[in-house]
């Protein structure tokens, strides 16, 4: 049973990453242009490699936007800001950003206000609290098909591509022991299953 408990968020003074300051950039070109993208309202029609996200109400001056600090992995930032926070981080007048995080250190996830919801921290879930509990036991495998292995050992029904969701969603994993196809994981899970 999964429910909402949200928990005690800490704040947070984070130096604008370089590839963030490029998007805001981007994102600022597209807001002083009145290119669609940036005068509609959407979560999403301003989009950069790693950071999402749109004006929050037509004729509003407040954006909201989403960012992956490390790729392949489930960490983000929730950043609002206006057209002219927008505009400072992409000229260097604005160099950090005050966000709040969870206190948990498992998730990196950070957020504009103490009150916002982190949906890794936020929920009790026990299914997912104990694959949170196996991946510590699963992560230094020497390699895939060990990571396979350990995993099955403990949730032997799952389907092959929640396999690659749950590796995927490890920091590292991916670029340490490689990254699966489906012809490749579902070989792996009915060999690891045999």
């Amino acid at each position: 049973m999964r429910y909402k408990r949200i928990k005690l968020k800490v704040a947070k003074q984070i130096a604008i990453p370089d590839d963030l300051k490029t998007f805001f950039r981007y994102a600022n070109s597209l807001i002083e242009a009145g290119d669609n993208a940036a005068v509609g309202s959407s979560d999403d029609l301003i989009q950069g490699p790693r950071a999402y996200g749109g004006l929050v109400e037509d004729g509003g001056d407040q954006y909201a936007f989403t960012y992956f600090p490390s790729p392949h992995t489930r960490p983000c930032w929730q950043i609002d800001a206006t057209a002219s926070e927008v505009k400072g981080m992409s000229d260097g007048s604005i160099t950090s950003l005050s966000l709040w995080g969870c206190t948990s250190a498992d998730y990196g996830s950070l957020f504009p206000s103490p009150e916002d919801v982190c949906m890794y921290c936020d929920y009790v879930d026990d299914e997912r609290d104990a694959r949170d509990r196996v991946m510590p036991q699963i992560v230094n495998s020497a390699s895939r098909v060990e990571w396979v292995r350990g995993y099955l050992t403990h949730f032997p029904d799952d389907h092959p591509m929640r396999i690659i969701g749950a590796y995927n969603s490890q920091p590292n994993l991916g670029e340490r022991l490689g990254w699966f196809n489906t012809e490749e994981i579902e070989r792996i899970t009915v060999e690891a299953k045999q």
